[in-house]
């Protein structure tokens, strides 16, 4: 019976068929409309106003007028924040241009291939922790395109950079300079479609700096640290301007208070504060000191433990914005089919 489940949660051929279905099922939906992701407004109009010469007589009476205006404003204002996620999605409309193909149907093409790609990563991480008769794509795959049904397409750009940041963590290589410092950028460049987003991978960046060039006790050697941390420290440097960029932009919308910034995310709640509301933080608080121990051992654990950090920092940021916790998702789905695949190996033991 238990090697009967186990075998249906993680057998390869009906793996890899399922794989197979949901990705032949997405494409005839996507190719039928069905299942479609639109390029949201901000990129899109700055992407038209910039290549007029490429637009039809509607297109650009569409735009034309005090929308031009606005959009224009906004990103004379914040090219700088917006700079990456222009340069991001600068292929979809060079494509569509060259081969008059909507720029959304391109747009939702590459969310399916981000998805793809993330549920590779995610499960190359979990292949160390597997034996080879357990096959965990499907499940991945099946829950990025779940979720893919409530949100905007532009968070599977930074689901893809959550994932490229998680696998060239949780799998331990010993990297070299260069493709450390190529994997680490690639992955903060496909973040910044979220100021929120790049924040935390920032974050994350800075605390495995400081972990290993200071706490790291297996080299003694400052200079020997330095060198081996160097591409973290350099993807910090180069990072910095958005990361600060990103963070000046939002304090000027809210007048430069962190408390009115708590209204975008779920310290929303803490602006009503109310009974219903002062009921729900005991509650929580209480079940923190409940189960104070298994969360301690969640925490210490070493495995899966950049995972568990980003999950922590992404809820400490989700005070901030919602799209912060969403974005940090992979980690759940990663940590989740970690742990089924260690309840799995005990139930059959």
């Amino acid at each position: 019976m238990r090697n009967a489940a186990s075998n249906l949660l993680f057998n390869n051929k009906l793996g890899q068929r399922i794989v197979l279905l949901l990705v032949l099922a997405t494409s005839t939906l996507l190719l039928f409309n069905k299942y479609n992701f639109i390029v949201w407004d901000q990129i899109r109009n700055y992407h038209q106003l910039s290549s007029r010469q490429y637009l039809t007589a509607e297109e650009t009476a569409e735009i034309e007028g005090e929308m031009e205006i606005q959009v224009l404003n906004s990103l004379n204002i914040d090219r700088l924040t917006h700079g990456p996620r222009i340069l991001l999605t600068s292929p979809i409309f060079s494509i569509s241009r060259l081969t008059g193909i909507s720029s959304d149907k391109i747009f939702s093409i590459n969310v399916l291939f981000n998805f793809l790609l993330s549920a590779f990563l995610l499960g190359n991480i979990l292949f160390d922790y597997r034996n080879k008769k357990l096959y965990v794509y499907h499940h991945i795959l099946a829950g990025f395109i779940l979720v893919s049904l409530f949100m905007n397409g532009r968070l599977s750009y930074a689901f893809l950079g959550v994932s490229l940041l998680t696998w060239y963590f949780e799998k331990k290589y010993d990297w070299s300079f260069f493709p450390s410092l190529v994997i680490l950028n690639i992955a903060a460049f496909m973040t910044s479609v979220s100021s929120g987003v790049l924040s935390v991978a920032y974050a994350l960046i800075a605390i495995a700096f400081l972990k290993k060039f200071i706490f790291d006790k297996e080299k003694k050697d400052f200079k020997a640290r330095f060198i081996q941390q160097l591409p973290l420290l350099m993807t910090l440097i180069i990072w910095a301007r958005w990361f600060f960029a990103g963070i000046i932009k939002n304090l000027k919308f809210y007048n430069g208070s962190f408390w009115k910034m708590t209204a975008h995310g779920y310290g929303e709640v803490l602006h009503k504060f109310n009974a219903p509301v002062l009921t729900c933080l005991v509650l929580a608080l209480v079940t923190l000191v409940a189960f104070r121990k298994p969360i301690m051992r969640f925490i210490v654990d070493e495995e899966m433990r950049f995972a568990k950090t980003a999950i922590i920092v992404s809820l400490c940021g989700g005070v901030y914005g919602y799209s912060v916790i969403s974005a940090f998702f992979p980690c759940y789905l990663l940590l989740s089919e970690y742990y089924l695949i260690v309840l799995t190996k005990q139930w059959k033991a």
